[in-house]
């Protein structure tokens, strides 16, 4: 407390009146107690200026995948995946920057707020976060996603759904990370297109762009990153930090009936022309909203065995990518079950 000693005497210099000396005494005060606190004053969101390379994996964490994140500048991983606190402090402790996933516009039944959820020893619960316990007839969702079997699209616009987010699964996740994750990957904002096809669909979207807007204002200090979400991405643009174009040259089909279904392919006809011409101008226009988005690219190959040669392919177009938004673009490609492949640098010749 030398400091505060120090302040005192230097109060005393002054002839301020005592009302006024007593509230200068006192904020200096509560910084200084609240500066010695563990968490100190409250953490400025990391930026995203120095990041080089990322990786996108999900699945159960082991001392290989560790290794092969700390190569890493930037990673979005599952929170329930990952087996202890100390993983992500050596992540930490590497200086690599951790984006928790999390879902807004579609619920797993593997999550806390599910009523039949499980808890594990990496998982376990914490009784002073709020928990729904809902099923999958609850009204708050509209349908079982074709694509992942026991997960359901929500309907962003219903107030239960805002609350699971906002106050039980974001706080649960932040609880867990015990305050190292740097921010949140949302997933399945291609929710709106689902939104479209209901009777109520504009009120729905509008729920998805209000739950992101509400995201930022809550939790100013954490990244938010976007994945797809291209009917809603102009109106979050202003609250994002990043976008990640899943799927933007090599994709997979998990659909049944799908033309591609359980294949990989590319996102080009047999002319050489992209099929995602739309999706890429609308980047565009997010951009010029906020040009400080940053542009991370995902996408889906074979990797066992790898296949180098499209990965190569799919790195070539990401760079062109670049030079249409003229910004840089960090890419990144793995198999549909998200893997964690270490490709060679096709940056060098």
């Amino acid at each position: 407390m030398k400091g505060f000693y120090m302040f005192t005497k230097v109060l005393a210099g002054f002839k301020f009146k005592p009302f006024i000396s007593l509230i200068l005494t006192a904020l200096f005060f509560l910084t200084a107690v609240t500066a010695a606190l563990p968490g100190g004053l409250p953490s400025k969101k990391v930026s995203l200026d120095g990041v080089k390379s990322f990786a996108n994996a999900y699945g159960n964490y082991d001392s290989k995948s560790l290794a092969k994140f700390m190569q890493f500048d930037l990673i979005v991983i599952e929170p329930y995946d990952v087996p202890n606190v100390n993983f992500l402090k050596k992540l930490k402790k590497k200086g690599v920057i951790i984006l928790a996933y999390i879902s807004v516009g579609e619920a797993g039944a593997n999550r806390r707020y599910f009523k039949n959820w499980r808890s594990y020893a990496n998982t376990p619960d914490n009784p002073a976060i709020p928990r729904s316990k809902v099923t999958k007839k609850s009204p708050m969702f509209i349908g079982e996603d074709p694509g992942w079997p026991e997960s359901y699209y929500a309907d962003a616009s219903n107030p239960g759904w805002r609350n699971i987010i906002l106050n039980e699964e974001i706080p649960y996740i932040l609880w867990l990370g015990k305050g190292l994750y740097d921010g949140f990957f949302l997933d399945v904002l291609d929710a709106a297109d689902v939104y479209k096809t209901k009777k109520n669909g504009p009120a729905m979207i509008d729920g998805l762009i209000g739950l992101v807007k509400e995201m930022r204002e809550k939790y100013p200090d954490k990244l938010l990153v976007a994945n797809r979400g291209f009917t809603v991405l102009t109106k979050i643009a202003p609250f994002i930090d990043a976008f990640k174009y899943e799927e933007y040259t090599s994709a997979y089909g998990n659909v049944k009936g799908e033309p591609h279904y359980r294949k990989y392919y590319l996102k080009i006809d047999k002319k050489g022309h992209r099929t995602n011409e739309s999706e890429i101008k609308t980047l565009e226009a997010a951009l010029k909203i906020n040009p400080s988005i940053r542009i991370l690219i995902l996408d889906h190959v074979k990797t066992k065995p790898a296949d180098v040669k499209i990965a190569r392919f799919c790195y070539e177009e990401a760079q062109k990518l670049a030079g249409i938004l003229k910004c840089s673009v960090l890419w990144y490609a793995n198999a549909v079950n998200q893997d964690l492949p270490i490709w060679p640098d096709f940056n060098s010749k």
